[in-house]
């Protein structure tokens, strides 16, 4: 749904987007979008087992994303909100940013206690 969702404001829109994932990696991501844009099946995307007319489809829907403002941060483990704070700001200097997608974001652990008080 995240995927779809940055995907389709890239292209439709023409709007930077940055993505954050903690539990996909890039290729997985980009997988996903694709399969999403090309109305194909993620499995016969992600197994490489596209033929016939999907091939023109998917190849288009590639070259579409190819082309598209996306920008994926894959972070396996933690993601602070610090870092979604400051990787734009990074970006910005390139890219203006028009879209922050986060894919999963952990509340913060709490605060500790000294055991002394």
């Amino acid at each position: 749904m995240v995927c779809n969702l940055a995907a389709r404001a890239a292209l439709r829109n023409d709007l930077p987007v940055l993505v954050f994932s903690r539990k996909m990696d890039r290729g997985t991501v980009i997988c996903r979008m694709l399969a999403a844009q090309a109305g194909v099946n993620f499995g016969t995307i992600k197994n490489r087992r596209v033929r016939g007319s999907d091939l023109d489809v998917v190849r288009a829907a590639a070259d579409a994303l190819g082309k598209a403002p996306l920008f994926i941060h894959d972070t396996v483990g933690e993601l602070f909100v610090s870092q979604v704070r400051a990787k734009p700001r990074r970006y910005n200097t390139r890219e203006n940013n028009g879209l922050v997608v986060v894919d999963h974001l952990q509340p913060p652990p709490p605060a500790r206690l000294p055991y002394n008080l």
